[in-house]
């Protein structure tokens, strides 16, 4: 669980009861404060904040991305509040003309398409778990950029059989260690390049892949900062 202060309360172990009671009473607070939907709700509140880091540790990935290309058309796997904000910045990247989210999760959509619903560059849909039915629901045409996150099945077809989708892919929690599934399928890029960030050397590394674009000779000169958490908190 986690405090408002963000730190860790650690109840479990020594008397469940009290742990449901006031884990059930901290979500009922938030729900109150944020007046959002339950089920987002609960997944946000308790994640601790270094949790939240990890999972937005692609950000300082993708806003790197747009000073050495152009890019002006992008299809995102999974919609979120770190990745999607980073697109729709127009300071970050002043060329995207449309973004085309797919999301699995109907509560992550509704909210992220609350936040963007008046910006006509966003186009975001809701496809399958079923990983079989994943082509037929996408607008597959080459884009500049394509980045992968999202469910653990979809991710690993996605490098396989859509990489035709752009010359560039941006793979978010690549750790091809602990995740072998997705081994094989990092490892069929030619080119690859791996990001990790501070204190999160065993999750939250960020990875980009090509088979065209030598993108581990690019100096990148990536810089961690956690200015990105705070913009992101600001939508929730």
């Amino acid at each position: 669980m986690v405090a408002p202060d963000g730190s860790d309360i650690c109840l479990r172990g020594h008397n469940s009861f009290i742990y449901k009671y006031l884990r059930s009473l901290y979500l009922n607070l938030v729900s109150l404060i944020f007046e959002g939907n339950s089920d987002t709700l609960e997944s946000y509140a308790l994640m601790s904040i270094n949790k939240r880091q990890r999972h937005g540790s692609h950000v300082p990935v993708l806003e790197r991305i747009p000073q050495f290309f152009t890019i002006k058309t992008v299809i995102e796997f999974g919609c979120g509040k770190f990745s999607t904000p980073t697109f729709m910045n127009k300071s970050i990247y002043p060329d995207l003309e449309n973004l085309f989210s797919y999301e699995t999760n109907p509560n992550w959509l509704k909210l992220v398409h609350a936040i963007f619903k008046d910006d006509k560059r966003l186009r975001i849909k809701l496809i399958p778990d079923n990983v079989n039915k994943i082509k037929r629901n996408l607008d597959t045409f080459p884009v500049d950029l394509v980045f992968v996150d999202g469910v653990r099945s979809h991710r690993a077809y996605i490098l396989k059989n859509l990489k035709f989708l752009s010359d560039l892919i941006v793979l978010h929690d690549a750790e091809c260690r602990r995740k072998r599934y997705l081994r094989a399928k990092v490892k069929s890029f030619k080119y690859r390049y791996f990001y990790t960030p501070p204190n999160c050397s065993m999750r939250g590394k960020t990875v980009i892949l090509s088979n065209k674009i030598k993108v581990d000779s690019i100096n990148w000169n990536i810089k961690w900062h956690r200015d990105w958490l705070a913009a992101a908190e600001k939508l929730i």
